[in-house]
């Protein structure tokens, strides 16, 4: 039929039935995997944070965890998406990247009164939403390893800040913001982000001891 590329007779006669399906299936929808790889682009461009659920279904349907009814490994459609997963990393991680770097830039309002930072109130709202996207994914590798980076992004902007920015004590905002990413993570209890919620509380001590040295005059054990 015209409407069926040429396949080559030899060809066919060395591959087994599945494998005949899946080169016949790519001769005919060669053009789906271009148009689903612009679609990702656009995806990205409208909304840079629905990577994330692109990501999550891609993974689910090319790993497996659809069940029974995901194409198996040699198949025309899981050859197809798994290449679409890839873009669609690539895409999660530059997104992440992104992120991470507006929030190491970010600095405080002019002569701030200090309060919780933009970049803290940020850095939750992105865990939230990923943890509300995922909830339904056994795979988080992904998502561990983009956690970990914003994790440390936001800490390292909170260390970051100079007193010239601030009306008040630098040391008393460093406190209340390590702490108030203490408590978030304590109540979110991610297992990949058990180390950064000991980082925070630990730098929150530290400043804490500063603050008080500084304003009363000797370290906290000495108070007792």
């Amino acid at each position: 039929s015209p409407l069926i590329p040429h396949i080559s007779h030899d060809l066919v006669w060395f591959l087994r039935p599945e494998e005949a399906i899946t080169q016949l299936l790519s001769e005919i929808f060669r053009c789906l995997e271009p148009e689903l790889r612009a679609f990702l682009d656009v995806c990205s461009k409208v909304q840079p944070l629905g990577c994330l659920q692109v990501l999550v279904t891609l993974s689910d349907s090319v790993l497996g965890t659809w069940g029974p009814c995901s194409a198996p490994p040699s198949s025309f459609l899981h050859t197809l998406l798994g290449n679409v997963l890839l873009l669609a990393k690539s895409n999660f991680n530059k997104c992440i990247g992104t992120l991470c770097k507006e929030m190491e830039e970010a600095k405080p309002a002019s002569r701030t009164r200090g309060g919780i930072l933009p970049c803290v109130s940020r850095f939750q709202e992105l865990v939230a939403l990923s943890e509300e996207m995922f909830q339904t994914s056994q795979r988080r590798g992904e998502l561990d390893r983009a956690q970990l980076r914003l994790a440390s992004s936001v800490l390292s902007s909170i260390s970051s800040l100079s007193s010239a920015s601030l009306k008040v004590n630098t040391d008393m905002v460093m406190m209340e913001n390590f702490h108030h990413i203490h408590n978030f993570l304590c109540q979110r209890n991610i297992p990949c982000l058990e180390g950064k919620k000991r980082e925070a509380k630990q730098r929150c001590r530290e400043h804490m001891e500063k603050y008080i040295s500084t304003y009363v005059g000797q370290p906290l054990e000495r108070l007792k």
